[in-house]
């Protein structure tokens, strides 16, 4: 039996959620110790040191996308001779990332001890960097190899792969924290594992796609090359709004605050941001779908899939937020303690960008399946300026929410702006829809979070393991109930739940 295009997304999400599931309950274990065992002012170094070599990710120039995109339709056709011409050029571009990576990333050694406010004695900076940059220049030499499982809308072959060694490597790193207690060997282990994950994910590839991965017949015409570097060119200022939005606020609050309190922040972002793997996967794992859906499929029937797709990401997203605003302090507080709870308006604005980063992940997906990255490619600048301008100004007004204030700020400019770009050009219909459904959306997200919260503070009482999951389920029972409530009879409720139904889809 043939797979369809929702089969495969299906698996992917599928995949793609046991996988993050298992990263989870591992990652919240590990953090648990290396808490207890280093401290939080040793887990605001592993995040601003996280941060720091993400930056260095610009140098990969949104190369990823382009990769992804000029890929669908030859793996669709069956055209192995442009596949492995493709796949040819995109290892040597890698090669040459890696190698800018590694020299930009040393340049940046002398300056690393100046980004910690506050640091103390935490060892020295420049050897955890060192080790930090050497995992990450690891990632680049296997890449062009998983974009061709995108490409099959098979993702869930390098996620299950990854899912193993990630296991492997919290389960060593969580022996060592407690054998030696050292921070240094921690990344240490950190490093072989990365090591060893990508010398896996290489040969494993590289047998599967022994066929995409010969020697070309002929290298790229320049004809085949000029919507790559079209795209590109276009990409570089996604990349560097990307990194400027999402890999600055750590290093500003590190600068300008303190690590100590970057670690607090850490934590609330470990909850956020395991909701947000979790979703993230459902959203991704549609994106080899869309892609090849554009371009086999018309444009109606796209716009019609979208919507659905739309319609889940608004539900899945608006449940985790409401019931994050409810319990994510109570939580943070039977987890680790009141002393590393973070004033509730700044746990809020983290919460709304990350509502709104729901909200952009359904427009992205069709965005970047479709290969528009042209039309809006300042976009991103203007979301940089945005964010580091407000960020760095009112930080040094209002402390630590002026950071955040700084993200929501650039997050809901782009929430307005792309779907202004990607309607006409995708679904050859203005966003008018969009922007109505939205608010809708966002109204009803408003009334479920706030009742969830009046809620939680009368009754939840002294928190205990108990009286947590109980909360849990109880403000999960009625978010939910809201939204059907609300929502049930709209045709994008009764599309997916006959989708989601293995019988009648």
């Amino acid at each position: 039996m043939s797979l369809t295009r929702f089969d495969f997304a299906r698996r992917n999400a599928g995949f793609g959620l046991i996988s993050t599931l298992v990263t989870v309950v591992l990652g919240f274990v590990s953090r648990s110790i290396f808490i207890a065992e280093l401290g939080a002012a040793y887990l605001g170094v592993n995040t601003l040191m996280l941060n720091v070599v993400g930056v260095l990710s610009f140098a990969e120039l949104g190369i990823g996308s382009a990769m992804s995109y000029s890929l669908y339709k030859p793996v669709a056709e069956g055209d192995a001779p442009l596949v492995r011409a493709l796949s040819d050029f995109y290892k040597k571009a890698y090669r040459v990332i890696a190698l800018i990576v590694t020299i930009v990333g040393l340049a940046l050694l002398p300056f690393i001890p100046n980004l910690a406010n506050e640091a103390g004695d935490l060892g020295d900076l420049r050897v955890y960097y060192t080790l930090y940059l050497l995992a990450n220049v690891m990632s680049y030499f296997a890449v062009y190899k998983t974009g061709l499982a995108t490409a099959e809308q098979r993702t869930y072959l390098v996620t299950n792969i990854r899912t193993v060694a990630s296991v492997v490597l919290q389960v060593a790193q969580i022996v060592s924290l407690l054998i030696w207690g050292d921070f240094l060997i921690y990344l240490v282990v950190m490093v072989l594992a990365r090591a060893a994950e990508q010398l896996f994910l290489n040969v494993y590839l590289s047998r599967r796609y022994r066929n995409y991965l010969q020697p070309p017949d002929a290298p790229l015409r320049q004809e085949q090359l000029e919507p790559i570097k079209r795209n590109v060119k276009a990409l570089i200022w996604h990349k560097l709004g990307d990194v400027a939005v999402n890999q600055t606020d750590s290093i500003i609050i590190a600068a300008f605050v303190n690590v100590t309190v970057l670690g607090f922040i850490a934590n609330y972002n470990l909850i956020i941001n395991t909701a947000s793997m979790l979703l993230l996967v459902i959203m991704n794992a549609a994106i080899g779908s869309f892609g090849n859906a554009i371009a086999t499929a018309a444009p109606k029937d796209v716009y019609r899939n979208y919507k659905t797709y739309r319609f889940a990401a608004f539900w899945i997203y608006g449940m985790a937020t409401a019931g994050m605003y409810a319990l994510i302090t109570p939580l943070i507080t039977l987890w680790l303690g009141p002393d590393m709870v973070i004033p509730q308006e700044v746990a809020l604005l983290i919460l709304l960008n990350f509502y709104l980063l729901g909200q952009r992940a359904t427009v992205n997906t069709v965005k970047s399946a479709a290969g528009i990255w042209d039309a809006d490619k300042y976009l991103p600048l203007i979301q940089a300026i945005v964010n580091l301008g407000l960020s760095i100004i009112l930080v040094q007004a209002v402390g630590l929410v002026g950071v955040f204030i700084g993200t929501l700020a650039q997050g809901l400019l782009a929430t307005i702006v792309r779907p202004l770009i990607v309607y006409p050009r995708v679904f050859g219909s203005p966003a008018r829809e969009y922007f109505i459904d939205g608010a809708k959306y966002l109204l009803v997200l408003v009334v479920a979070a706030v009742s969830s919260a009046l809620a939680v503070d009368a009754w939840l009482g002294p928190i205990t393991l108990g009286s947590m999951l109980l909360a849990i389920l109880c403000v999960g029972l009625w978010i939910n109930l809201i939204f059907a409530l609300v929502f049930g009879r709209r045709p994008e409720f009764t599309e997916l739940v006959r989708r989601l139904s293995p019988r009648k889809r």
